[in-house]
């Protein structure tokens, strides 16, 4: 779906093991776009045992948690777990991935190594929507994803030659209540990044929205937009409400990137380290029995 330069070298325990070629599955990764890949039971021992259901955790190694800027999510009553995000930097990293059958308390570990490339054209500005009718495992599934960058592409931001989704977040995990009726979905944030100025188009959208937020409580049900029609046409459900425009940090020559605060991830960043966690199964196969004893 996403065309990127990268592999991501699965690892089991750490270290190959004698893995065929045929055992090395690849990933394609780019900075500042999105990507996912979907775990499940089999890629881990095969002692782990195939009865009972299996729940997932994840971390960078040697890390209490993920980098700020990735997610795992595990539907309720699921094997298969999805683990999501992008990267802004280059280089390789390595995630560290427990299983556990939780019905026999067995855990078996895997170390995905992430080797990520710098991108070509990197967006130098974002739209950052809000989908109520749709969860993060929804959004990954089918043309969801292309159907939104089309609608940049053909019709609202014509003028950028380059459109890609450069980040994406469950409503929940950036601070918003779950849904009352198990039925209903969390919401989707999404970003879509271009690399060219905004357009008129989108100019016009952010004053329509500012109007809409001015209102107290802000109603995420308004449909009045100039562009709704355009994504109810594919089926998405805008909460115009979480609309806005985001002009992107330039990068410094010598420096990096300037300093990006970003309210859609997790507070724990790469570089802590400030306590030494119990190893991840032993705490996930700790947790497990806690809830289950």
């Amino acid at each position: 779906m996403l065309q990127a330069l990268a592999r991501a070298v699965f690892l089991f325990g750490g270290c190959v093991l004698g893995l065929k070629v045929q055992d090395v599955q690849n990933e394609l990764l780019q900075t500042t776009q999105v990507f996912h890949f979907y775990i499940d039971k089999n890629m881990f021992d095969a002692s782990i045992g195939s009865y009972g259901s299996t729940e997932f955790r994840a971390a960078l190694l040697g890390k209490p948690d993920l980098p700020k800027w990735m997610f795992l999510r595990q539907p309720s009553n699921s094997d298969r777990a999805l683990l999501y995000g992008s990267y802004h930097d280059h280089g390789e990293l390595n995630i560290e991935i427990c299983a556990i059958n939780k019905y026999n308390y067995k855990t078996s570990l895997r170390v995905v190594s992430l080797q990520v490339e710098k991108r070509q054209s990197e967006a130098l500005y974002e739209v950052e929507m809000k989908f109520l009718n749709l969860n993060i495992e929804d959004l990954f599934d089918g043309n969801w994803l292309s159907g939104l960058e089309e609608i940049f592409r053909d019709h609202l931001w014509k003028n950028s030659p380059v459109i890609y989704v450069t980040k994406v977040a469950s409503v929940v995990d950036i601070g918003g209540r779950v849904p009352v009726n198990p039925k209903d979905k969390e919401g989707v944030v999404v970003r879509i990044g271009g690399t060219a100025n905004f357009s008129q188009d989108l100019r016009t959208l952010e004053l329509e929205a500012n109007q809409l937020r001015n209102r107290v409580p802000c109603p995420p049900d308004y449909k009045r937009t100039s562009a709704e029609y355009r994504f109810r046409r594919k089926n998405f459900l805008s909460d115009w409400c979480g609309f806005r425009l985001i002009t992107l940090p330039e990068r410094l020559d010598g420096e990096g990137m300037m300093q990006h605060h970003d309210l859609a991830f997790s507070p724990i960043s790469l570089e802590e380290d400030s306590f030494d966690p119990p190893g991840l199964c032993q705490s996930l196969k700790s947790r497990t029995e806690l809830k289950m004893g």
